[in-house]
């Protein structure tokens, strides 16, 4: 028995052994498993909700990339502008007609004219601000179901918080400051706000003004040990570049033109890379929302599928990175042409490889079914 049914399967290529296997195990090589696969249609409509917040996040990463790039082509072409233009003036004594609308090279002492004081604290420098700054010190009150930190509190009862500040955190700004013949505009002073000197008085305040000084601080209170609660031609003015923007420089000490540039385009990198990476994230985001319906997409091209995603790489980080390098090139296309090209060559070189050899692909199927 064992050994007939041996023969019968060894003998599988005749007609007879084909036969004879049918009619012991009938529908043997007719029943086939199929699995199903959506088609990118039926994907979408079952995924629309994340299919659409994917493409937002797509739009939206794309626009803060271009945004992003057009401000720093911006910037760069305003730099380049103004160290090209730029004027070394003979003389800081005398201001000069034929300079008037040009970006001018300062560099030297500051002349401050007039004095800023403040009389409530007998505060009286010579200085480009002076930046009066009210902190308030108050109880912070909340309910608790457990015992609260009571030792840690200098006083618990008596205090009273202001309803509103007896006085506000002001800057007063000098109105003649000069370098040489040159006097700052108002732009030029605002940007001096990043090194505050703190000093006081050498007078205490009268007893009568309710101002106590401890520790070189001021305090408006009743106890300092419980405190309750506490347009000319010589105006520098900004330089008016071609494309619009503001070009005003302010930097402490005495540099060379170049250092100055090369410290200002230097600045601007930290703050270019921060939202290129922003924008591509949210492209990678979105792209992996969308990850199911690319998928399908190029499911029946193993090849096109192997070289979109970079041999290794996620699909949706390859469409990621090709869609952020086709907007920083064409961002850069106008002002530095041969950056742009290359990124777009970098850019589109998969899509163009995966569809050559997609090409190819139905080429070859189609003179096979010929042949």
């Amino acid at each position: 028995m064992s050994l007939t049914l041996e023969l019968r399967l060894l003998d599988v290529s005749s007609e007879k052994g084909i036969g004879c296997c049918s009619g012991i195990m009938p529908n043997l090589f007719q029943h086939r498993r199929n699995y199903f696969r959506p088609t990118w249609r039926e994907e979408l409509a079952e995924n629309k909700v994340l299919s659409i917040v994917g493409l937002v996040l797509i739009l939206w990463g794309g626009y803060i990339s271009f945004t992003n790039e057009r401000q720093t082509v911006r910037t760069h072409q305003s730099l380049d502008e103004g160290y090209k233009k730029i004027v070394l003036p003979q003389t800081l004594k005398v201001v000069f007609e034929e300079n008037n609308g040009k970006p001018v090279w300062l560099a030297g002492n500051l002349d401050v004219k007039d004095e800023l004081s403040d009389k409530s604290y007998g505060i009286s420098i010579t200085a480009v601000k002076l930046w009066k700054r009210v902190q308030r010190y108050q109880w912070y009150e909340e309910e608790r179901s457990d015992r609260g930190p009571g030792e840690l509190c200098s006083h618990s009862l008596g205090h009273h918080n202001p309803e509103d500040w007896p006085i506000n955190s002001t800057i007063l700004t000098n109105s003649r400051v000069k370098i040489g013949g040159f006097l700052l505009g108002t732009d030029l002073k605002e940007k001096f706000d990043e090194e505050f000197i703190p000093f006081t008085s050498d007078e205490r305040p009268p007893p009568s003004s309710g101002i106590k000084m401890h520790a070189g601080l001021y305090f408006h209170a009743k106890d300092v040990w419980s405190p309750e609660g506490c347009n000319l031609v010589e105006k520098i003015r900004p330089y008016q570049t071609e494309n619009g923007e503001e070009l005003l420089l302010l930097h402490p000490g005495i540099k060379r033109v170049d250092q100055v540039f090369l410290a200002e385009r230097k600045g601007t990198r930290f703050q270019m890379w921060t939202y290129r990476f922003i924008g591509w994230i949210l492209s990678f985001i979105g792209f992996s929302c969308i990850g199911s319906i690319l998928e399908i997409l190029v499911d029946d091209y193993p090849v096109v599928r192997s070289t979109l995603s970079l041999g290794s790489a996620n699909l949706s980080f390859s469409c990621s990175v090709a869609v952020t390098l086709i907007i920083i090139g064409f961002s850069w296309l106008i002002y530095r042409p041969f950056l742009g090209i290359l990124l777009f060559v970098i850019a589109l070189s998969p899509f163009v490889i995966a569809g050559y050899q997609f090409y190819l692909q139905r080429v070859f199927e189609t003179n096979h079914r010929l042949s």
